[in-house]
């Protein structure tokens, strides 16, 4: 119960430095820093996860964004997890403090082949955004684990792309490559820790970022 209460004042911490020091997106070749807290507790084949998680830009100075995310998952089979979430967001846009309220439902397919794993996330999302109209959207990521572990094997590498295609008919929006880790520090304590080059289109133009960010996750 120490743990939890730690966990929910990390969090308020967190809140409360996202709207005190929130600034704009920033430009293009920007590096930001991503750094999110959670914890996570199973009963039989269900697992609720509830995270928070901050992002920095303007060379990891200022914070423009925050978000808290409830989920609840399980596996319908051996190559495939179904879960559904809730995220508010908020966020800084030109000089504004806008809120998104998402809800989002979740399906990962894994399989494997020789010594490498394979997931494919397909996710669906409605966004209910302030100052602007509702937007379905989905997202796909494909991750690949590479064959073989570090340090034990209490470190996981991988590599993947994700692509973000709004549902109204218009192109990709969004492009993120990812090379990274996940990570097994403690039994109750794991950790995902990696390097995304985003690529987004906007006002016509393509956005390109770097992002180191660090997630850490407790189970119970």
């Amino acid at each position: 119960m120490k743990l939890v209460g730690r966990l929910i004042g990390w969090m308020a911490v967190l809140g409360v430095a996202a709207a005190a020091n929130a600034v704009d997106l920033n430009e293009d070749s920007d590096w930001q820093g991503w750094y999110g807290i959670g914890a996570s507790m199973k009963s039989g084949e269900w697992k609720l996860k509830v995270a928070e998680e901050i992002r920095t830009g303007n060379d990891m100075h200022n914070v423009y964004y925050n978000h808290m995310d409830v989920g609840l998952s399980r596996p319908a089979t051996s190559w495939l997890d179904l879960g559904v979430n809730f995220r508010h967001v908020e966020e800084k846009k030109k000089g504004e403090w806008l809120d998104e309220y998402r809800p989002y439902v979740d399906g990962k397919l894994k399989c494997k082949i020789g010594g490498w794993a394979f997931s494919d996330r397909n996710r669906f999302e409605f966004r209910d955004l302030e100052g602007s109209d509702d937007k379905w959207r989905y997202r796909n990521k494909l991750t690949a684990y590479l064959p073989f572990k570090l340090f034990g094997e209490n470190v996981k590498p991988y590599i993947a792309d994700e692509i973000y295609q709004d549902m109204s008919g218009k192109d990709m929006e969004r492009n993120r490559v990812y090379a990274g880790a996940e990570c097994k520090f403690a039994s109750w304590l794991k950790g995902d820790i990696f390097y995304i080059y985003q690529s987004s289109y906007k006002n016509r133009e393509w956005l390109d970022i770097n992002v180191v960010s660090f997630l850490f996750e407790i189970t119970f």
